[in-house]
């Protein structure tokens, strides 16, 4: 099983020469249940100084948000940076341990490596002496860091190719799966936000391992209706699937004999490699075939 622990920052500016004034961590397991959150805020009225352009495209018009994440302790500003992003790894160490001494996998996730997981590297860099991301809080070992939104491209790259928004990828997903419902909802709350990250990791998990599956449109289910019943019977299902899948036996048997005639004939070899070639590709197409019949049948309710 694996575990998903999931950031989000809220930044004053796109540069280094302005701060992290949030940090959200959800971990989620792949039930989705919310295992622990943890929240920093580090914004100081007086002391931080915002970038104007992210001032008057984001911050002037979310006021209510900056209400959440000021700060009212003592630390200086610096000292406020220091103590949040210690406190980050520390979370971390703690969250590798368990899933290490549970056997569990940990993910470390974001929606974005390169802005979330590059200032958060800048903050340990300056304030710390651990390696940055990916290196792990705990053993300080190269690991993996995962990013959903390219994740998500990618999957509706193959699953939904005429989709070529760069934005709304989860939105699609949700469109095209049969995915739970959000316990918590975008809104700049790194907290809320790092939850939906952790949720979209799980979501593609979940595909991954068969758990989550493609919905099915009234056009397929309308292919798929019987002649013999109002509702789709075993019958009229499981013959076209148990067919296809006799092809591709057929397909798999065919190539086995094309292989050792190509070996045992050098002076045709060429001609018995195109062969198989050929072969091969009509049976990674039945393959298919059989799979989209498979999850079609799994995901409708049949008749007796």
């Amino acid at each position: 099983m694996a575990i998903v622990f999931a950031t989000d920052i809220e930044r004053t500016g796109a540069t280094n020469n302005y701060e992290t004034i949030g940090i959200g961590v959800c971990v989620l397991d792949s039930n989705f249940n919310e295992l622990s959150t943890l929240f920093l805020n580090g914004y100081i009225k007086g002391q931080t100084v915002f970038e104007p352009r992210c001032w008057e495209e984001f911050w002037s018009k979310n006021t209510d948000k900056l209400d959440i994440l000021e700060y009212k302790g003592d630390l200086s500003k610096e000292q406020r940076q220091k103590e949040m992003i210690t406190l980050y790894q520390n979370y971390r160490k703690a969250w590798e341990m368990y899933c290490k001494k549970n056997n569990l996998k940990l993910e470390l996730v974001f929606d974005s490596n390169i802005y979330d997981g590059g200032f958060l590297n800048n903050m340990i860099m300056t304030h710390l002496v651990d390696l940055p991301m990916p290196y792990s809080a705990s053993e300080q070992q190269y690991t993996i860091c995962w990013e959903t939104h390219s994740q998500l491209r990618g999957l509706l790259m193959a699953v939904a190719s005429d989709f070529k928004e760069d934005w709304g990828l989860n939105d699609k997903v949700k469109e095209l799966y049969n995915v739970p419902s959000m316990q918590r909802q975008h809104d700049h709350n790194p907290v809320n936000d790092a939850y939906s990250i952790a949720y979209d990791q799980q979501v593609l998990l979940n595909i991954r391992d068969g758990k989550i599956k493609l919905k099915i449109t009234q056009s397929q289910y309308t292919d798929l209706e019987c002649k013999c019943n109002d509702k789709l019977c075993k019958k009229c299902i499981i013959e076209p699937l148990m067919e296809t899948m006799d092809t591709m036996m057929k397909q798999i048997k065919d190539l086995q004999f094309l292989y050792k005639q190509c070996k045992n004939n050098e002076q045709s070899q060429e001609q018995h490699f195109m062969q198989i070639r050929d072969n091969i590709l009509d049976t990674i197409n039945t393959m298919n075939n059989v799979l989209y019949e498979y999850d079609i049948y799994s995901n409708v309710n049949i008749a007796n």
